[in-house]
């Protein structure tokens, strides 16, 4: 999911360099539609960059998003704007992220106005997992997570998992060999999805052992909802949408799932979006699962279609007025979710 290193960010962006300009665009996706979703139950997931991007639109957002769960990331503003700590501190754990400095970081954001007050992330569960065989981002990484939040939010209520052996990847419900697809998600009998649910959506029902009646459906949708912002946010023309059949009439909670570098649509299609262990949380518990896309470029460079946990978008990439996270806005305001007054 990453490359370990300066260099390989550069070797990735050469060698694809004929996807990156000569790729076509399909035709417009099919608008978002619009939906009941229920403030009280907003929540976001990721995975590696994705996990990153989780955690910088809970603190950012704090005010409307009431929940968030992290696999293989850091702390909130690990990279501060630098590529390089990126690489070494936040993802080699060397040397290991300043966690006071980081939490000093998001006061200082949050008192000018640019990510929402800390008191919102008082009492959101949060859940922090990292497997004990991954190779690439260190456990003292997550470990900052924990220290991250238990120090910002020391009432929240706080879930880890850092003792299933799995790898840098997705792991799904499915037994098998735990070695990863080329979408990085692997049969590992370790079910992260409703590890996940679980901790953040504890009030609600768990899926039952026989399939829904009527399961959802995985919808595309066009995440042009911001048109001034496409240049700088380096999304996807589309991105995944599930949704219960619950969800079409009733009011349902929005769980916002971040993919990791090299699982976008760009590169895997919809295998990630479609992969049936969130869906049976959906169902169950009448959670709508939003898929955002980013795609890949080498000005700015980001040859993995990474999320931008270091800066790619601009200096305010983990700020409320990043391009990315201003995206994730509209999103909240299509649905209905403005900020408190």
């Amino acid at each position: 999911m990453w490359q370990s290193g300066s260099q390989g960010f550069l070797w990735m962006a050469l060698i694809g360099l004929g996807c990156l300009t000569g790729c076509s665009r399909s035709d417009p996706a099919p608008a978002l539609p619009v939906l009941k979703i229920d403030p009280a139950r907003v929540s976001v997931s990721g995975v590696s960059s994705g996990a990153y991007m989780a955690a910088q639109a809970h603190v950012a957002f704090s005010t409307r998003i009431h929940a968030a769960a992290m696999l293989a990331g850091g702390p909130y503003g690990c990279a501060q704007g630098s590529l390089d700590r990126a690489l070494a501190d936040c993802m080699k754990g060397t040397p290991a992220p300043d966690v006071a400095a980081l939490i000093a970081r998001a006061t200082t954001f949050a008192d000018a106005g640019q990510i929402d007050p800390i008191a919102g992330l008082a009492d959101d569960p949060v859940f922090i997992a990292h497997g004990s065989s991954d190779p690439i981002v260190n456990n003292i990484v997550s470990q900052a997570a924990i220290a991250f939040q238990q120090g910002i939010a020391p009432t929240a209520p706080l879930q880890v998992s850092l003792d299933q052996a799995y790898g840098h990847l997705w792991p799904r419900s499915q037994a098998g060999n735990c070695q990863p697809d080329a979408g990085y998600m692997a049969d590992c009998g370790f079910d992260m999805a409703a590890a996940m649910a679980t901790a953040l959506e504890p009030a609600t029902a768990s899926p039952a052992s026989a399939p829904p009646s009527a399961p959802g459906k995985l919808l595309v949708f066009d995440q042009n909802l911001k048109p001034e912002l496409a240049s700088n946010a380096k999304l996807d023309d589309a991105g995944f949408l599930y949704v219960p059949a619950a969800c079409e009439q009733e009011a349902c909670g929005l769980h916002v799932i971040f993919h990791g570098c090299e699982m976008n649509r760009e590169k895997i299609g919809d295998a990630f979006a479609a992969d049936p262990d969130w869906h049976r949380q959906a169902d169950a518990r009448h959670l709508v699962l939003l898929y955002p896309q980013t795609v890949s470029s080498l000005m700015p460079l980001n040859p993995k279609g990474c999320w931008d946990w270091w800066g790619y978008t601009g200096e305010a990439y983990d700020q409320k007025h990043g391009a990315q996270l201003q995206w994730l806005d509209a999103v909240f305001l299509h649905f209905g979710l403005t900020e408190p007054n």
